[in-house]
């Protein structure tokens, strides 16, 4: 069980919705090079061993370029039964390169100078700088079945008719856990074992993935035991609360908390939809802050069981002493925000709410999505935001418009949003190259467009850098400019959470950069 149906099946680049899109559950379907394990450790999944630095397999070149080298595992095949072979990762680069599909920018396609078939069995990527995850390419930068697109790619008249051909969808042919058997719009997805999985046939023969949007539902389907898990966003930590309670008693089934996830606030920094324009002024960001009551957030949402977030990276990495020693903190303290509301010009009027020296009345929207702990979590933002004088409008986003990614990157003020905790992740959030523009399809999760050259110059730093503790640095300075210049307000640490009913047997919890799905194949059920 998901919370969303899923635009595509595929996991490439070009097929990723900006909405909120059911990753893990398209997991089931692919399959790429590497697959992180629980502890977030890539390891083969269609090549025979991951590639390692300074051997032959990861050369790093005197022009400070690279090539890395991939050897397929003997004998795979696509869900239809044709043979994979290297020339089907040229065309995934290809696709991925090209700069009509919106994604030409992102990572790793972006690095990449030439993918090449040294024989059917053997991929060279040739890097035109260093990169230090060359060794966990996965599934969103994979091959393309050339049998089935390779011709459409050459003949189609634009980027939209290549995705809308029926591969993306209901013929969608993959290398992942389970081929596609059936896909009912609006209801389910089914899929079948893969007798050639890289992994070994997955050990439940049949699933079927149902979409439930509403959270109380999905408990409800676990509870009677017509669902037997629930992944990607389907649950709040509300719900594992409840689910947790009800199981406990008969041992009927498990909640994994898995601590992957940020919670943040982004502000709009286009100036074509900024409104009101005091929000571009720092003083007012740094109002909004100090207003933000984050142990009411963690209290209300997960049970005081979640922690506050000063910075973006969490506190169980290594480094993360010298971040906490760098940035700049902003405590709740509704008399900071008085004065610097002041400082910007407003003052509170006879209701309490501010207003400027012209009499307008800051009045910022919040936007959310309307399902379940982000509703709360609006709710919770909104009330102390007003008692602070910040006179709030709350606008919760349907279903159907959580998945327009141009609607969700033109808000005009201030929009809530989620992130995992891997160091690339986090950083390209407001990474300038990854702003979603009309330009790229509205793909990018610097929705809000923050522009700074310096931390620019950190971020391509960092992802060309191999020395680890040089990267740490990089990653300290610019959690450190983040919290000087305030494009985002973190928010808590939270968790992702996934239930499965007890004769389910194998769903684990998992470090960052992980995810849920990683060992489906290894599923059990038992009755």
């Amino acid at each position: 069980m998901t919370h969303v149906e899923p635009n595509a099946l595929s996991e490439h680049v070009v097929a990723e919705a900006t909405g909120s899109t059911p990753s893990e559950t398209m997991k089931l379907f692919n399959a790429g090079f590497t697959n992180r394990d629980e502890r977030g450790i890539p390891r083969p999944y269609l090549i025979e061993s991951v590639p390692e630095l300074n051997t032959e397999s990861w050369r790093v070149l005197a022009d400070g370029k690279m090539e890395t080298t991939y050897r397929l595992k003997p004998n795979l095949a696509w869900h239809d039964g044709v043979p994979l072979a290297a020339e089907d990762f040229i065309l995934g680069w290809r696709v991925a390169a090209t700069p009509a599909f919106g994604v030409a920018r992102g990572l790793p396609q972006r690095l990449i100078d030439d993918v090449v078939a040294v024989d059917p069995q053997t991929v060279l990527i040739r890097w035109n700088q260093a990169y230090p995850e060359a060794d966990s390419i996965r599934a969103n930068m994979g091959p393309l079945p050339r049998h089935i697109l390779a011709q459409a790619f050459e003949q189609s008249a634009s980027s939209e008719a290549f995705l809308n051909h029926p591969y993306w969808t209901r013929e969608y042919v993959g290398l992942g856990a389970y081929r596609l058997v059936r896909w009912e719009p609006g209801a389910f997805i089914e899929g079948a074992a893969f007798d050639g999985h890289p992994l070994g046939r997955p050990k439940i023969g049949r699933i079927q993935v149902t979409f439930v949007g509403d959270p109380n539902a999905a408990v409800a389907n676990l509870l009677a035991e017509s669902t037997h898990i629930a992944i990607d966003f389907t649950l709040g930590f509300d719900q594992g609360i409840i689910l947790r309670r009800e199981w406990a008693p008969r041992n009927a089934g498990a909640v994994l908390l898995n601590a992957e996830r940020l919670r943040y606030v982004q502000m709009q920094y286009k100036t074509e939809y900024t409104d009101p324009r005091a929000l571009l002024d720092l003083r007012v960001r740094k109002a909004l802050v100090h207003s933000i009551d984050k142990q009411a957030l963690v209290d209300g949402l997960l049970a005081g069981e979640g922690q506050g977030a000063d910075t973006m990276v969490p506190p169980g990495v290594e480094y993360y002493a010298d971040i906490d020693r760098a940035i700049t903190k902003y405590p709740y303290n509704p008399q900071r925000t008085v004065q610097y509301m002041a400082e910007a010009g407003f003052v509170r009027g006879p209701d309490g709410a501010f207003v400027s020296s012209a009499g307008e009345r800051f009045s910022p929207e919040l936007r959310a999505t309307a399902t379940g702990i982000e509703e709360r979590e609006n709710a919770i933002l909104a009330d102390t935001w007003r008692r602070a004088g910040i006179d709030i409008r709350s606008r919760l986003l349907s279903e159907i418009e959580d998945r327009d990614p141009q609607l969700r990157a033109t808000y005009p003020a201030l929009g809530t949003a989620n992130s995992g905790l891997s160091e690339q992740t986090l950083l390209v959030k407001v990474y300038s190259g990854n702003i979603a523009t009309a330009a790229n399809r509205w793909q990018g999760s610097n929705r809000g467009g923050w522009v700074n050259a310096e931390y620019d110059r950190l971020y391509e730093a960092f992802i060309a850098t191999l020395d680890r503790g040089q990267r740490n640095q990089q990653m300290t300075q610019a959690m450190k400019l983040l919290s000087e210049e305030l494009p985002i307000f973190p928010l808590y640490f939270g968790y992702f959470v996934v239930a499965h009913v007890a004769g389910l047997q194998g769903p684990t919890t998992y470090a960052p950069g992980g995810w849920s799905t990683w060992n489906a194949a290894s599923w059990e059920w038992r009755q």
